[in-house]
């Protein structure tokens, strides 16, 4: 018989497995669409982990802007938004993005004085860290059920 401590840590496991999984780390493919101005742009972003924050470095062309983020939510696969503070040597702006079901993040922006919100979505290089390789485990529990002994 497997005990409670065993099953609270066997537990624990699986819900910091699920956090993990939505992790806004990485190196993203970057598209936008610029309102009340001229078109779109592309470009790629990269988010290293700084603490309980984020660092954002976005690439667009030979423009580089720098920003610092929070991971938040309460979803099933916390943290499901990502606020991020950013700038360049221009103008300094927000960014409030939500994960998508397919592993990308989508969201409004705006620069510092601006009357118009744009849009900008996020998506991975190399595939999302949502759906882990699961090859080699049992057929997933199903959600608010307590773990059984074998």
């Amino acid at each position: 018989m497997i005990s409670g401590k065993t099953l609270l840590a066997i537990a624990g496991i699986f819900l910091a497995t699920d956090a993990l999984a939505v992790d806004p780390t990485g190196i993203y493919d970057v598209t936008g669409v610029v309102r009340g101005a001229s078109g779109s742009y592309s470009g790629s972003v990269e988010v290293t982990k700084t603490g309980e924050t984020f660092a954002v470095k976005w690439t667009l062309g030979q423009d580089v802007a720098r920003g610092i983020g929070i991971a938040s939510g309460d979803g099933p696969d916390a943290p499901n938004r990502f606020a991020i503070a950013f700038g360049s040597t221009q103008s300094f702006g927000i960014l409030d993005l939500t994960l998508q079901p397919d592993g990308s993040w989508n969201g409004p922006w705006v620069y510092v004085g601006g009357q118009t919100v744009s849009v900008e979505t996020w998506t991975r290089r190399g595939g999302t860290k949502k759906s882990p390789d699961t090859s080699n485990e049992q057929a997933p529990r199903p959600a608010n059920k307590p773990l059984q002994a074998p």
